[in-house]
């Protein structure tokens, strides 16, 4: 299972706010078979068993700015892949919550 976490900020569109791009961005890839996309306020979960998936939706997602004419797109992305185990990151929040249960 692949999970990653991608944060895309359109660079000198004269608008301090980035909703707009965020929402194509994320348009660009909401079909994409095998990948699951869970937004949240700071960036976008991106999970799927493939990580080429993962890759191919990153690039993606920065080509959709670049083709709104964003001349410049600043992209984070941060990628957990584990093969020891099949989780979510429903699962993983799930886990921190028992702790803070406990």
């Amino acid at each position: 299972m692949v999970m990653a976490e991608i944060s895309v900020v359109p660079v000198g569109t004269g608008r301090t706010g980035v909703s707009f791009y965020v929402a194509r961005a994320l348009e660009s890839v909401s079909d994409t078979k095998g990948l699951k996309c869970h937004l949240n306020a700071m960036g976008t979960i991106l999970e799927s068993e493939d990580i080429r998936t993962v890759l191919e939706a990153a690039e993606t997602m920065i080509a959709t700015l670049h083709n709104l004419g964003v001349a410049r797109v600043s992209a984070t992305l941060k990628i957990d892949s584990r093969l020891d185990k099949q989780d979510t990151a429903a699962g993983k929040v799930e886990t921190v919550r028992r702790h803070l249960d406990a």
